[in-house]
């Protein structure tokens, strides 16, 4: 299991190995923890994109793209690898 810290900025890429951004947020169903965390709390959606200078500087929006956390298939070499038939 990693944490939330160690996935954050990661490449995500798809089967064939096509980048497709980073990853920009992670999800789940509930309200935001505040003060003790719970270990049972179960991701349900992964937040990717590909960001820019602009986009840092908010001078754009990001292009942000979310898909279900059953659309991951493998974390890799550094990467997120995502399933193609899951993609929209």
């Amino acid at each position: 299991m990693e944490k939330i810290s160690q996935i954050l900025w990661k490449k995500v890429v798809n089967e064939e190995g096509m980048y497709l951004g980073r990853v920009l947020d992670l999800r789940s169903a509930g309200d935001p923890e505040h003060g003790i965390p719970h270990d049972d709390r179960v991701v349900t959606e992964l937040a990717y994109g590909r960001n820019g200078l602009l986009q840092f500087l908010g001078l754009r929006q990001a292009d942000v793209k979310i898909v279900p956390w059953t659309a991951v298939k493998q974390f890799s070499r550094g990467q997120v690898v995502l399933r193609t038939a899951e993609l929209t």
